[in-house]
Formats: structure tokens, C-alpha cells, sequence
């Protein structure tokens, strides 16, 4: 690998490692479980799933 590849792919390695930072501080501030929003999106995801195992009949969901 020759000086002038060695300089280029350690910066990309720099703005990679910042822009994983600046997602990560992103999910902190905006998608953690201590937002609103979290427990929105986790209930439309529980939810439905606990809805259907009260309703299907479960001797016939198996059946082929």
C-alpha cells in the first residue's frame, strides 16, 4: 500500500469513527428508551403480537 492510500484510508477511518459518534449522540438524544417515541414504536410491536395470540385458534393455525 503506498504513503499516498495509507493517508487517504486513514482519514476515511476519521470521518468514519465521527459519524458513528455523531448517530450514536443522534440515537441518545431522539431514539433512546427514555423517549416517548421509543415506547410508541415498541407498543405497535408488542402489541399486535399479543393481540394475535389471544384471537387465533390455535388447534387450526398449524394446519396445512
Amino acid at each position: 500500500m503506498g504513503e499516498d492510500q495509507k493517508t487517504h484510508f486513514g482519514h476515511l477511518k476519521e470521518v468514519q469513527l465521527k459519524h458513528t459518534n455523531l448517530w450514536f449522540d443522534y440515537w441518545q438524544n431522539f431514539s433512546d428508551y427514555d423517549t416517548w417515541q421509543f415506547w410508541v414504536v415498541l407498543c405497535l410491536l408488542i402489541l399486535p403480537l399479543i393481540l394475535l395470540m389471544v384471537v387465533v385458534d390455535k388447534r387450526k393455525a398449524l394446519r396445512l
